[in-house]
């Protein structure tokens, strides 16, 4: 853990003992600790590291401490399929396979000639990505098909359909295919890019309790990106997050900034993120107010 006043690193222990650290983070952070050491660690726990260093320069090997991509975890016996196929789709859901030695997103079959990923992958990363951009190619008609005729022409069954937009939904948003952008889980539901299950499953996962919120919008954000905006620096532990309020939603007649209340009528914003960014605010001294950036108490808000 970084003391920025001492510019130094300490362990979770002393760090606790400093107030650094919440006492309700504490034994989270010991057992990621150990992991993060080769100690013994649940699964739970290790594959919690792991997703974080597959976000972050890569995974680290517990004996060399070398960065590892994700497909030589893999064959090291570090990882397994399963969850490989699910943090490869997760990165193709936030824009694409992560290249840490340029800190770009590749699609599937540029990452493939990079060698992030291998043959045993590829064919159902391949569906993953073509059911995150809600669409596939038919080989028989040569030609690109939405995501509903692509599985009733038996090119991707439902479950797996089911299966990758879980994956999808934990990011926190959905490509639509339409406008070229990703839209909220509310706005997905509404225009049938996925189902309410999946919504459903989506709201109870971990990451949207977890993964950085950026108040701006009201959106979560992968580490990745953090780390390529500047916003964290990997090797000090610095962190550059500004504390603004929730500003980036405007109403698409007047463009005037809309409040997080009416970006949640109108789908703009998840209730599930909205009640995170609101309860961070009111324990931080205060809602913020959004054309004043004053903090109210929650009577006023």
């Amino acid at each position: 853990i970084v003391d920025f006043k001492r510019g130094k690193k300490m362990s979770v222990t002393l760090a606790s003992n400093l107030g650094l650290i919440h006492k309700s983070t504490q034994e989270n952070l010991k057992k990621l600790e150990k992991a993060s050491k080769g100690k013994y660690a649940e699964d739970t726990t290790k594959e919690k590291l792991i997703a974080l260093q597959a976000e972050i320069g890569g995974i680290s090997d517990p004996h060399t401490k070398e960065p590892l991509t994700i497909i030589q975890a893999v064959k090291k016996g570090h990882l397994s399929e399963e969850k490989a196929f699910s943090l490869l789709t997760k990165q193709i859901a936030n824009g694409g396979i992560l290249h840490h030695k340029t800190g770009m997103r590749l699609c599937v079959e540029d990452a493939m000639e990079h060698e992030l990923i291998d043959e045993n992958l590829y064919q159902d990363l391949k569906k993953a990505e073509d059911i995150c951009l809600h669409h596939s190619i038919c080989p028989e008609m040569n030609k690109i098909v939405a995501l509903p005729q692509a599985i009733s022409l038996g090119l991707i069954s439902s479950d797996f359909q089911r299966k990758v937009q879980e994956i999808q939904a934990s990011t926190g948003s959905i490509f639509d295919p339409g406008f070229g952008q990703k839209i909220t889980l509310t706005e997905a539901v509404k225009k049938g890019l996925i189902s309410k299950p999946v919504m459903g499953q989506a709201v109870i996962a971990s990451e949207m309790k977890e993964a950085i919120l950026y108040p701006g919008s009201c959106r979560l954000v992968p580490y990745s990106e953090l780390v390529r905006r500047s916003k964290i620096d990997v090797e000090s532990g610095h962190r550059y997050l500004e504390v603004i309020p929730f500003q980036d939603i405007r109403d698409e007649v007047t463009g005037n900034v809309q409040l997080c209340s009416q970006a949640i009528k109108l789908g703009k914003v998840d209730p599930t993120l909205a009640l995170r960014l609101l309860q961070a605010q009111a324990d931080a001294s205060g809602i913020l107010e959004t054309s004043t950036g004053q903090r109210l108490s929650l009577a006023s808000a």
